[in-house]
Formats: C-alpha cells, structure tokens, sequence
C-alpha cells in the first residue's frame, strides 16, 4: 500500500451502515431493518422437532402458536414441515406438504408479518409459496433440491441460504474445518455468487452461518464471536440459535435454561448488527431488545463506527478512449491517502443502498452521473485504512469515450489512464479491475 502521509484519526468520524443488508426484498414487499434486528418466531408443525415436537402438529395449534408469536412480537413467522435436529428422519414432499399448507393458508389471512417456509425441497417451496409464504428458508442453502433456485428465481420470493456440513442425518458425527469461520464466510460468499448468476437478485439473499448445523460446541462459539464477519457477504445476516445443544451446555438442559442461554446470545447478536434472529421465545427477546436500545440509546445497532468495519463502494469506471481501453482513477487529497491514486468510491450512508451510494460518490468525486452501476462482488480488507477493517462492494460503470471527469469532494485530481498502464495506487484493485474486465467481456 502506498501511503503518502501519516494516518490521522478524525475527531469525529461519521457512524456508517451496512448499506445492502438495510434492506430484503421479498415477492410481496420489502423488509427494512431499523432498530434492533427483526425476530423470526418458529413454528414447528411436526411431531419430532427437537425441544417442541408435537405440541403444533396439529393445524389449528400451529396456527393458534403463530398467531400467539405475531402478538409477542414476531416480525417473520418461519413454518417447518420437517425436523432437521441431528439425526433426524427425513419427510417426503406429499407429507411435508400437508402438515403446512393450511397452516401457512389461514396463517397470512391473519397476520399481515411475512411468512417463511423452512424446507429445502422445491416442490415443498413452491406450494408454500403460492398459499402466501414470501420466503424461502433453506437448511441447505438451496443446494439440496436441483429445482429450488428455479422456485426462487420464478416466484421471486426472499431467500435463506444457510450453511450445512454434511444432512441432518449425519452433520454431527464429526464436522471438521481448516478454520470455522473462514470456512463458512468463504463458503456463504460463493453461495451468493452462484445464486445471483443463477438469476436470484442479490436484494432477495439472506445467508445463514449454520449455527449447530455441522458444527461442534467449539465451532459454534467461534463463529458467533466472529458473527460481525459475516456482513462482508453484503446481504442480512439470519442466526438461528435458539435452544440449541451448545447452550445447554453452558446453561443446563433445561428449556428454561436453554431460554435465557439464548436472549443472552440474541443481545450480542443485536449488538453485532445481526439482522434477523430465528427463535423460539419471542416475548421475552423483545422486551429485552427494546430495554437494551433504550438505555443504549443505539438508534441503529448495524451502524458501523470506527474502528469496526466499515461498508464502502469502489466503482471500476471503464471507457473505450484514445489510448484504448482507459480506467477512471482518482487522486485522494486528505490524509491518510492525500496523492495517492484510487477507483473513485467512498463509504455507504445510514440512510442509502449501497447502489445509491455508488452514483453518489461517482457524482462527488468525479462529476460522472447519470449510469447504471452493475454490482461485480465483495471484497474484505483487512489493511486498507489504519483505522479498521473496510468491506467493499464493487461495481462496474461502462461509459462513452467521450465522457470527461472533474475532480471534486475528495479527488484532488480526477483522469482517465491506460488500463493496461495505470499508475501505482493507494489500494490493490487487482481483483476488482479484473473482475470488471471479465464482466464487461
């Protein structure tokens, strides 16, 4: 990294927002997280769920149960026609289809929260989803039904894509990673590349860690230590960890115990700008929630200040100009980068997607409007300010060869270069340009 003056630390630096995980977009509306994460309450229509199992079986318990949640709460009411405890039996599509149709059918004539179908069959899905459901929570993250992502793509319902080791029949016999939560970001990550070249809009994915799911004692506590991380993925972050084994662990095995083992983990999981919480006792994670922002006062838990990571935009400008191909690159003029040349980019607004924010730093800084920026990937940088970690999301901009750019904001200096000749930059933008190449080819 080229640094032309010592890192100073502004007096007051602005308090940022995961911009792309503010909102999920569903078939039938647009989720917007606000204070506090949302909570998906948990109905279990099955008779062998692994702390409830057989109390909603029947049609009209679970739909009295969801009712009951909606009142306590619940932003998302998630359905599930299949236990996928470890060591579970699997369903068939025919039974799992009739333990939670006319739940989900009298279930959105009542209430107006979003229901989510929990399955990971594309026959299951499709089913739900024209009885109402709007979202598909997936313990396989889509991979364990060949016409699951044909069901997403079409219907256009939100989407959870979940990390599994191994099938609930056999993820616990011994799960084993290189590094827990690398391996599960990196594997998320791809997860959400393949989605949206498959055709699932980036706005419709939410990605779960997994957590028991795969998983020993130990994983799981590393992963919810780390449980920040994973807005480097750029979509909402759902955690299911209610009642699980872990905490008992730690609590006892008590449902009681399991229960305040887990409002326990929901706090550091608000805390950590978690987006969505999937349990099973909503009234008491409310009232906690709702206590802890007031006397936090945190009016966004998923605000980012320094030096904790912070969401950016970096935009990969291209034009067909008089040396050929010629990339748009600016040169910064505050400290700690004053001089040094970079892609044109800034960071994401608490009240703006990161799109928005793209033509808004382009304008800024360049003078540039008016384009339909093509969002080419994420990227972590563990040493790109001395200030903390910064996450990235990339966008490609194809402009006329005519296109002129004015310096402005932070550009001390704004110029098109030979792509093949740039100059030395302040940041390593390799894998960005490249990126930006291959899409535009």
């Amino acid at each position: 990294m080229n640094e032309s003056a010592p890192a100073t630390d502004p007096p007051e630096f602005p308090r940022r927002t995961n911009g792309t995980a503010a909102e999920w977009k569903l078939s039938d509306r647009t989720l917007v997280f606000g204070p506090g994460p949302m909570l998906m309450g948990i109905v279990n229509v099955t008779p062998d769920s692994f702390t409830d199992g057989g109390k909603w079986a029947a049609t009209d318990e679970a739909v009295e149960h969801g009712l009951r949640l909606v009142r306590d709460g619940a932003n998302i009411l998630d359905i599930g026609g299949e236990s996928t405890r470890p060591y579970s039996q699997p369903v068939g599509p025919a039974e799992e289809i009739r333990r939670v149709i006319p739940v989900i059918e009298q279930l959105v004539k009542q209430v107006s929260v979003p229901v989510s179908i929990d399955t990971s069959k594309a026959d299951v899905a499709r089913a739900a989803i024209q009885a109402g459901a709007s979202i598909v929570n997936d313990v396989t993250g889509l991979t364990g039904d060949s016409g699951m992502i044909e069901v997403a793509r079409a219907t256009g319902a939100g989407v959870c894509a979940m990390h599994m080791q191994g099938t609930p029949q056999t993820m616990q016999d011994a799960p084993r990673y290189d590094d827990v939560v690398e391996d599960v970001l990196d594997w998320l990550k791809q997860r959400r590349g393949e989605l949206v070249n498959r055709g699932i809009e980036p706005a419709r994915i939410c990605l779960d860690p997994g957590i028991g799911f795969g998983k020993l004692h130990e994983h799981n506590l590393q992963l919810l230590r780390s449980i920040e991380r994973f807005h480097e993925t750029g979509s909402p972050i759902l955690v299911g960890h209610s009642r699980k084994g872990f905490i008992g662990k730690l609590t006892g095995p008590e449902i009681a115990a399991r229960d305040s083992g887990s409002l326990g983990i929901s706090l550091h999981l608000a805390l950590n700008g978690v987006q969505i919480i999937r349990l099973h006792e909503v009234a008491a994670t409310g009232n906690a929630l709702k206590t802890m922002l007031a006397v936090r006062e945190i009016a966004h838990p998923f605000c980012y200040a320094w030096p904790r990571p912070a969401l950016a935009v970096d935009l990969v400008v291209l034009r067909n100009g008089d040396a050929g191909q010629e990339i748009l690159l600016i040169q910064r003029k505050h400290a700690p980068f004053a001089g040094c040349w970079a892609l044109p980019g800034g960071f994401v607004e608490p009240d703006e997607t990161v799109g928005e924010a793209a033509l808004r730093e382009l304008l800024e800084e360049t003078g540039v409007a008016g384009l339909n920026p093509v969002e080419i990937g994420t990227w972590s940088h563990p040493d790109r300010d001395p200030r903390g970690r910064v996450v990235s999301v990339a966008f490609l901009l194809t402009v006329d060869g005519r296109t002129k750019a004015i310096a402005g904001d932070d550009a001390g200096n704004a110029g098109w270069f030979p792509l093949k000749r740039p100059p030395e930059l302040a940041f390593d933008h390799a894998e960005m340009i490249t990126a930006a190449r291959n899409r535009q080819v």
